[in-house]
């Protein structure tokens, strides 16, 4: 088979992806938030009372907790974008004006978006802050009443972020770094894929399996930007790699539930993402991006969300502390935590409340961005 050269990708193929992504990672929060969670689940109705439909219940919530697992495939598919975004060696002003323009604008808005959420949570629900022994979803807050501190939105503002309204912007802290360092990275690419390589079994041997480093520089060049590269290097080899994992369609598909059993399995034995698994991850997300590609497969509603995708990746967790403001309103504060189902309705909230945001300002960082490349 004749494969597409770097040349001709067809990005907006990408959009599928970026949309399964982003919804998974929402569906995850959305579960972990507003659901009691499996193990108080299974205290409350012991196992041995569960029939074959409750196991399966169970069995499809497990398949929501891998939100960590679809950072990394951001930061593959990011590594692979940006390369292409640099391969004809533009300005680096230009570039650089040209991510703060798509980046920073959404980020602030889904930061005045959590300063709001956290006004209604005073405004309502007074004592959330200060009560220690709140329901599932609350006691995250416990303590997070200052996150109007201007230090700590000063630090939000410079994507060093902190409070539980903002938790998902750890990843973007990480993205900000790698866009800042791209160019370098490509200037002396084989250099940075060794430095990058040597850092990251450091890493692993310092601090083991999991990616729990609270330093974020360390987190960075001893984790995260090993992901990065890896993207890099599938464009820089679009050819050679497509030769590789290109599947027919049955293969794939067997080829990916493989990959996820294996990921569940590392799931199960160590509770977090593990490296290995994040590895795992990296390669899925080059399996599908070429099979995409070269199937031309595209997913329309999954394109659709892949749009507003960085909105809703900005705004989520947030809208879920709405989502679950009104509901206690409109139930007298009894939010049904125990249902395996009511959470549910998180997923739609928030995916409205993002293409609202979508439509106030990454869109039309979008176009203008458009006409600057034309």
């Amino acid at each position: 088979m004749k494969t597409k050269t770097s040349n001709k990708l067809d990005f907006s193929i990408l959009d599928s992806l970026r949309g399964f992504a982003s919804l998974s990672v929402t569906i995850g929060h959305c579960r972990a938030l507003l659901f009691i969670g499996i193990l108080e689940y299974s205290t409350m109705y012991p196992r041995q009372a569960w029939s074959v439909f409750d196991y399966l219940k169970m069995a499809s919530l497990y398949l929501t907790r891998y939100g960590g697992e679809f950072v990394i495939f951001f930061f593959v598919l990011s590594g692979f974008s940006i390369a292409y975004s640099l391969r004809n060696k533009p300005p680096l002003k230009g570039f650089y004006f040209r991510r703060l323009v798509r980046l920073y604008p959404p980020y602030i808005l889904a930061l005045v978006w959590a300063i709001a959420v956290h006004l209604l949570l005073v405004l309502f629900i007074p004592d959330v802050f200060k009560d220690q022994k709140s329901g599932y979803l609350l006691k995250r807050l416990y303590g997070s009443d200052n996150f109007l501190n201007v230090k700590i939105v000063v630090s939000n503002l410079l994507y060093i972020t902190r409070g539980p309204l903002v938790g998902q912007f750890w990843s973007l802290t990480h993205e900000v770094i790698f866009y800042f360092l791209s160019p370098l990275l490509l200037l002396r690419f084989k250099m940075s894929v060794v430095i990058s390589l040597v850092l990251y079994i450091i890493g692993w041997i310092v601090y083991g399996q999991l990616h729990a480093v609270e330093n974020i520089v360390s987190a960075y060049f001893m984790g995260f930007n090993l992901y990065f590269i890896i993207g890099i290097l599938a464009l820089k080899n679009w050819d050679t790699v497509c030769k590789w994992v290109h599947m027919k369609k049955v293969v794939l598909c067997l080829s990916l539930l493989g990959l996820l059993g294996l990921i569940i399995f590392l799931r199960y034995k160590y509770s977090e993402i593990t490296r290995l698994s994040a590895l795992i991850t990296s390669i899925i997300t080059i399996i599908c991006v070429v099979n995409f590609h070269t199937h031309k497969i595209k997913i329309k509603l999954l394109s659709w969300i892949g749009k507003f995708s960085y909105s809703l990746y900005a705004t989520h967790i947030a809208s879920i502390y709405l989502f679950y403001i009104i509901i206690q309103l409109i139930l007298n504060g009894n939010f049904p935590f125990k249902s395996t189902y009511f959470w549910l309705l998180g997923i739609p909230f928030c995916c409205i409340i993002a293409l609202i945001a979508y439509t106030l300002v990454e869109k039309k960082t979008k176009l203008y961005l458009d006409t600057l490349r034309k």
